[in-house]
């Protein structure tokens, strides 16, 4: 079935007795990675997923920061950018 298929893009969501339905596109907020900073996609953990309230095939990205601490954020709601060139 063609649902199958899209529902691990994260283009619809199927919520039991509700139905499948097309999913809207977020908003997203621009994120700036640090200077030094690295960016790793990877899927969710259980958790993640029930806390960030992300569909199924939504990965995240971690932004680690050159001191360590790393910020963890739902792929389809952030656009990545960098500092500017000064």
């Amino acid at each position: 079935m063609a649902t199958s298929l899209l529902r691990p893009e994260g283009l619809v969501s199927t919520v039991r007795g509700h139905g499948t339905h097309v999913r809207e596109t977020p908003v997203r907020r621009p994120v700036e990675v640090p200077s030094g900073g690295t960016v790793v996609a990877r899927m969710p953990t259980g958790e993640e997923r029930r806390s960030m309230q992300l569909d199924e095939g939504v990965p995240v990205l971690e932004v680690r920061h050159r001191d360590g601490t790393t910020e963890v954020l739902a792929g389809d709601q952030v656009e990545l950018t960098r500092p500017a060139a000064g």
